[in-house]
């Protein structure tokens, strides 16, 4: 029987280590007035490298079955359970998923800072595909609440200006076990406020 991943993270979904995460970041670096031509050595650019990519981790250290949940709730499939859940304030509607592809992209920022020279931010693209097999969505008033069980294959691919920083690989089977009540319930339908039609 496959582990429960109800905790996985995205950032554990990257690899441990890139081809040349430390030359992306440099190059980019170089093309800001504030580091350009400033003749830093090797020991630098590792250090400004080694930091950029803790400082990814540390951003993208966040459940990545929520990061679906924001990406079924743009679906028509779900919004049309989503409004039938209104009709029932505050009761659960259960909605079993078959099989299905969910993809998302997510844009991290990471801030750079060299003292006394300066700082830059440099965004990142984050693409997220998963293969489900299965998975359990509970909407109330018109809001996914919780995902119940469910599991995937989840492939992550972080590029920084448009350059792949690794190859793409698919995770093991992620099994989410238990029910997964979302801290913020994600909208989909917003209710009708009293004595609207």
């Amino acid at each position: 029987m496959a582990a429960d991943n109800d905790h996985q993270r995205v950032r554990d979904l990257l690899p441990a280590a890139y081809d040349d995460f430390e030359g992306a970041v440099r190059k980019r670096l170089e093309e800001e007035p504030d580091f350009r031509d400033r003749g830093f050595g090797d020991f630098v650019w590792r250090t400004v490298g080694d930091k950029a990519l803790a400082a990814v981790h540390d951003t993208l250290d966040f459940n990545v079955f929520g990061v679906f949940a924001r990406a079924w709730a743009k679906a028509n499939e779900i919004r049309q359970h989503a409004e039938a859940s209104l009709a029932t304030p505050g009761e659960p509607v259960y909605l079993r998923l078959g099989e299905h592809t969910a993809t998302a992209t997510l844009q991290p920022t990471i801030e750079v800072i060299v003292d006394p020279f300066g700082k830059t931010r440099i965004p990142l693209d984050l693409d997220l595909s998963a293969v489900f097999e299965t998975a359990e969505l509970t909407l109330r008033n018109g809001a996914i609440t919780e995902i119940g069980a469910g599991r995937c294959k989840v492939t992550a691919l972080l590029k920084l200006g448009g350059k792949k920083l690794h190859d793409p690989e698919a995770s093991p089977p992620l099994t989410l076990g238990r029910r997964l009540k979302l801290e913020h319930p994600l909208q989909v339908v917003e209710p009708m406020a009293p004595g609207e039609t």
